[in-house]
């Protein structure tokens, strides 16, 4: 499995800090100037200090950064609401125009993915193996679905995304060598939600290309882009007790729903190792490369993707989570609270702001996630 946060989760709240930058969106709240906007136009998950943060385009901060619940882990902006997972509590917090983070605490653990799709926010909850289902008006739970097929599997739900009523979720297992794995483990579940959810079937990552023996597919980030949903492959192999280690390059599974969900795999070469988050800007699919230190630009507006050239991202930088917006990248880094900008047209790297502040008792950062106002 791909290291996705630090070895230590034991967060602190910190104070809430605010800052007065004005323009973006309209999340942000008071104190303001009379008659202007104090708003933000990117979002960033502090996992060791329990914050969300806005920030301006140039990462500088704006409004008022706003403690939600422990360890917060991913985000989705909807509108003018933004949806908070947060890891440890398990809890998911709704920051709208009004402010105050509205919260609403689900039974189970480890949340890992949120996605807001038709009214509805869609929850991967990992320690339990389910994805669980909130009526975004009342936050209430209306439905769960449990993504195991035989009692005791560890399926780990991740990212999802949906093409129509059926949601796409990422099942990449446990990193763990005593799990004593088959490839064929992992797998994409699709649930269907035209009615209560349900599984409507499982499409195994274990097809040719997918990844190097010794190592295993691991699927873990997806997106959704017309009728194709885009599945990154950590391609890793054990090191230590854990699959961690990269066992060649990363790839890209395609599943074509148009085509009774065929799947097709893209190779992303050497430059991009252990793909972690995507994010889509037009018909190029943004990839961030965790093991090799790099977003990568993948063409999907052909007959087939075309792979670019990957972009190194500072020197210690790695890739966790990508989001793209108006031109800009954002993409976090796993292992410290920075965040690295860059230019999706030229193709370049703009530098990296720390985002997220050091823990004190924890001793650690980690920017978990990051999204944008398109």
């Amino acid at each position: 499995m791909t290291t996705r946060r630090p070895p230590f989760r034991a967060p602190l709240a910190l104070l809430l800090a605010a800052a007065a930058a004005c323009g973006g969106s309209s999340l942000s709240q008071p104190p303001c100037p009379a008659g202007q906007s104090c708003a933000s136009d990117v979002y960033v998950a502090c996992f060791a200090t329990d914050e969300v943060k806005g920030r301006t385009r140039d990462l500088q901060p704006s409004g008022i950064d706003r403690i939600v619940g422990d360890g917060p882990v991913a985000l989705a902006l909807s509108g003018s609401t933004l949806w908070v997972a947060a890891s440890l509590a398990p809890e998911v917090d709704a920051i709208a125009a009004g402010g105050v983070p509205a919260t609403a605490v689900i039974s189970g653990s480890d949340l890992e993915h949120v996605k807001v799709h038709q009214g509805r926010v869609y929850v991967s909850n990992s320690g339990v193996h389910t994805v669980t289902v909130l009526d975004a008006a009342t936050r209430q739970v209306v439905d769960e679905v449990s993504v195991v097929d035989t009692p005791g599997q560890i399926s780990n739900p991740r990212g999802l995304d949906f093409v129509g009523s059926r949601a796409y979720v990422a099942l990449p297992g446990t990193s763990g060598s005593s799990a004593a794995f088959a490839p064929g483990q992992q797998e994409v579940a699709v649930l269907d939600f035209s009615g209560p959810g349900t599984v409507a079937k499982r499409i195994s990552m274990d097809v040719a290309g997918a990844f190097d023996p010794p190592g295993l597919p691991f699927p873990f980030s997806v997106l959704a882009a017309g009728t194709k949903v885009y599945v990154a492959l950590a391609n890793l192999k054990l090191s230590g007790n854990f699959y961690v280690a990269p066992a060649g390059s990363g790839r890209l599974a395609v599943i074509d729903t148009a085509a009774g969900d065929a799947v097709s795999i893209v190779d992303l070469g050497a430059g991009c190792q252990n793909p972690a988050g995507l994010a889509l800007e037009g018909s190029t699919l943004w990839v961030a490369c965790g093991g090799s230190g790099a977003v990568l630009p993948v063409a999907i507006g052909g007959l087939a993707p075309t792979v670019g050239v990957a972009i190194p991202t500072p020197a210690g930088v790695v890739p966790g989570n990508v989001a793209v917006c108006r031109g800009i990248g954002y993409v976090t880094d796993q292992f410290s609270g920075a965040v690295v900008r860059f230019d999706t047209q030229a193709k370049t790297m703009l530098g990296s702001t720390t985002v997220c502040p050091v823990d004190p008792v924890a001793q650690f950062a980690f920017a978990a996630d990051v999204t944008c106002v398109p």
